[in-house]
């Protein structure tokens, strides 16, 4: 039976209460990448401003509790395969919120991560308040400590009644599990559903929602399995493969050399014929990966060893053994595995970080690239708030929101607008004017031009054509020719076409 790799995989999301996020990152790492976890949503993170925390393969936005000590706080984790947009976090004493917003069947969606904390107070009025700084499409999943027993619940708590109105009045929907998340250690308190989700999306939106019996927590992960195509992060033509050899031929097969230069116009459409046509060859020998919404996992974490996995199901089955019973002998069983498991997680990354560490040497680079990999922290830019208040989200919006603030400050000063046509008119003049006797430019060979691109580097980015240093140490013989005819005629007539001035 064959499979169609270009299918679309619902969009997954995990929703988790970490009790401390530091101290649980190895299972939950194993467990993103085993499950292919699109989007974890977890709460109770337990971060400060000075701890960092990142996993190999997804971006972490955080919101730690407003006074800075490690207690409650919130986080997002998404797959680097996912395009998304940082939103403004929501912190308060009775709510920590991180939220982000994805493009999910063509409709901006805000995901966001919840938790609010027991003894604090939640009315109405502030539900409403955080609503309020939500778009109109949105998923908040998170432990919001309240029950009722329309959620699943064993009971119902006056959060819950609160939350339950709020839903109500603002016709919303919620999504529960069918079995309890939270498991407490007291012998007077009773497993009940804590974490679940609230959202705006459309009912024929399909949705599937388990229970997860991974990870070491008073409460055990929630899986929503989500319908809609979400948009991935676009390849420019520099980050795909490119099969260089019949990048080569096709280029032959577009240029011709029987191009007419002798005027300024006849430069600048050779210029752009020339970008042109090497931009189709790359796209006609270009091969990305299947679209898909799959995170990859990085290399050096794709397996386990096998004594590691069977730990992992052992625990797996201790914990669903406790869950029913809640016998002490089959909680000290749980706690042993878990322990054993931390433990053995740890050595095992050790062990691996010391193999990578002995690999690095300075002869081909790695030793450098792994510090710079290391010590390079990429900044999340915030949403900017235009003029009327609203957020510039996208990377589009904030340039124009840039474009147009610089326009407004640089402009001419007023003292020179009185005499700005006799300027015009002089600068005109002297770009008219002829230019002084000299010998003419020495014709610039095709060995001089692959000289000098051979000196380029790979690593440089490209620019407004986003024809990088690589491809053009592969132009063949015939396109450094052409290049060649364009650069002797711009020396020729003292020009330089605008589309390579970018």
């Amino acid at each position: 039976m064959s499979t169609n790799n270009n299918q679309t995989h619902p969009l997954s999301i995990l929703l988790w209460n970490a009790n401390g996020l530091t101290h649980n990152k190895n299972e939950l790492q194993h467990l993103l990448y085993d499950k292919k976890i699109n989007i974890a949503l977890i709460t109770e993170t337990h971060l400060t401003p000075t701890k960092h925390f990142n996993i190999p393969g997804y971006t972490t936005h955080r919101t730690d509790h407003p006074d800075g000590t490690a207690h409650a706080g919130t986080a997002i984790l998404i797959s680097t395969t996912l395009l998304h947009y940082a939103l403004p976090t929501y912190q308060k004493t009775y709510i920590q919120a991180t939220n982000i917003q994805i493009v999910l069947n063509h409709i901006p969606i805000t995901i966001s991560s919840v938790y609010c904390p027991p003894s604090q107070k939640i009315t109405q009025p502030r539900l409403q308040t955080f609503l309020r700084t939500l778009k109109n499409s949105f998923i908040i999943g998170g432990d919001f400590n309240a029950k009722h027993t329309v959620f699943g619940c064993r009971s119902t708590n006056p959060r819950g009644q609160t939350f339950y109105n709020t839903i109500l009045n603002n016709h919303l929907s919620f999504i529960s599990p069918s079995a309890p998340t939270y498991w407490p250690s007291h012998t007077n308190r009773h497993p009940d559903i804590l974490d679940f989700f609230i959202t705006s999306l459309p009912n024929h939106l399909n949705n599937n929602i388990k229970n997860l019996e991974e990870l070491s927590s008073d409460h055990s992960p929630v899986l929503l399995l989500l319908g809609g195509k979400p948009e991935n992060v676009n390849n420019t033509p520099h980050s795909r493969q490119i099969n260089f050899n019949l990048f080569q031929k096709k280029l032959d097969e577009y240029i011709s050399l029987n191009i007419r230069l002798k005027t300024r116009d006849d430069i600048d459409s050779a210029s752009q014929f020339l970008i042109t046509t090497i931009q189709e060859a790359i796209t006609g020998s270009t091969f990305s990966q299947p679209n898909t919404n799959i995170p990859t996992k990085p290399h050096q974490y794709t397996y386990l060893p096998q004594h590691l996995k069977e730990l992992i199901k052992k625990k797996r089955q201790a914990r669903k053994i406790w869950q029913q019973t809640h016998y002490p002998g089959h909680k000290h069983e749980l706690n042993k595995l878990t322990n054993k498991l931390k433990k053995d997680l740890q050595t095992f990354k050790a062990n691996q970080f010391h193999s990578f560490l002995s690999s690095l040497t300075p002869v081909n680079g790695s030793l450098w690239k792994s510090i710079k990999n290391k010590t390079k922290r990429k900044d999340v830019v915030p949403p900017l708030t235009n003029p009327n208040n609203t957020l510039a989200i996208t990377d589009s919006e904030k340039a124009h929101l840039f474009g147009n603030h610089l326009s407004e400050i640089f402009q001419p000063h007023s003292d020179t607008n009185h005499n700005i046509a006799t300027h015009i008119e002089n600068v005109q003049t002297f770009l008219n004017s002829p230019l002084p006797m000299s010998l003419p430019a020495k014709p610039i060979t095709p060995q001089e031009i692959k000289y000098y691109i051979t000196k380029l580097h790979n690593n440089k980015s490209p620019g407004y054509d986003l024809i990088n240093n690589k491809i053009l140490k592969k132009l063949t013989n015939k396109a450094i020719l052409l290049l060649t005819h364009i650069y002797n005629t711009m020396l020729r007539l003292s020009y330089i076409p605008p589309i390579w001035k970018f």
